[in-house]
Formats: structure tokens, C-alpha cells, sequence
């Protein structure tokens, strides 16, 4: 008997609360070739999943083996709000090398786009405690983002 912001919320708190893991689509080996946050994630020792093709696990993947960092967390946020009626969207940031969750569920934040005329805001999906409309401050310019996937109904 959850309201669309308190669902997406319990939805937000369960993938939050897996474990980061790095998803690649090279080798380990690559990695020490790769951009900063890859070859300094590798070099630290953490945990990683290499050869995953465009670097993103399908939902049903990521549920079997909780192995997910951004891309693939955004995906099945997107994927079990969707399926909820939620309001959802994926936004991919180059300029970060980042993605996040948009979630078309009343927040007064001021990270947010429209997707057809419905506000979807922002959440961090790779950290605990991000709620709905956060952001860390350094991921914060609205004009970074893109959103590259989004559904409405």
C-alpha cells in the first residue's frame, strides 16, 4: 500500500544495499590500460566482473549474482520500476563517466529532467543512503547528464 515515491524509495534502499562491483567489458589485464577509476578500482584489489559485453549485465544477471556497478544498477531500478508503473528513466553522464536512476515520482529536487513533461528525479545508486533526488555535489550540473532511456507509464 506504498505511494509511487515510497515504492520507488524501497526500491532505491534494496539496490543500494548490494555491494559495488565493477562490471567491464575487458580483461583484468586491460585494466591497467584503462581510465583513471578502472585502473585505480583494479589496483585497490576490488572486486570486479570482467568480460561482460558493453560493460552492463542484464537485470536478470545482476539479480543471480549481485555483481553490479552504475550502468547495471541503473538498468534494474529502471526495469522493476517500469514494471511497477513507475516513472523511470536512465541518465549517462560522459563527462562523469557515470550513471544514475530518474525516478518520475514527486520530489522537490533540483536534480531532475523531463521526460515527456514528467519531472524524473535523480538518485545515486552506488552508495547507501542516496534518496530520492540526491546526487553527490560533484555529479550535480544538470547539463552533464543525458537521458538515455525513459519510460512514463
Amino acid at each position: 500500500n506504498l505511494n509511487a515515491a515510497s515504492t520507488a524509495e524501497m526500491v532505491i534502499t534494496f539496490i543500494q544495499e548490494i555491494p559495488y562491483c565493477l562490471v567491464h567489458e575487458g580483461s583484468c589485464a586491460d585494466a591497467d590500460k584503462a581510465a583513471d577509476f578502472i585502473r585505480e578500482y583494479h589496483q585497490s584489489g576490488k572486486d570486479c566482473l570482467p568480460g561482460i559485453i558493453a560493460g552492463v549485465q542484464t537485470p536478470y544477471e545482476f539479480i543471480h549474482n549481485l555483481k553490479g556497478d552504475c550502468d547495471t544498477r541503473s538498468l534494474l531500478g529502471f526495469t522493476i520500476l517500469s514494471r511497477l508503473s513507475i516513472p523511470a528513466s536512465i541518465w549517462v553522464s560522459e563527462v562523469y563517466g557515470h550513471s544514475v536512476l530518474g525516478v518520475g515520482a514527486g520530489t522537490g529536487s533540483t536534480y531532475y529532467k523531463m521526460a515527456n513533461g514528467i519531472r524524473h528525479s535523480a538518485v545515486e545508486l552506488t552508495a547507501k543512503g542516496f534518496r530520492l533526488g540526491m546526487l553527490s555535489p560533484e555529479h550535480g550540473d544538470m547539463n552533464n547528464w543525458k537521458i538515455a532511456l525513459y519510460k512514463n507509464e
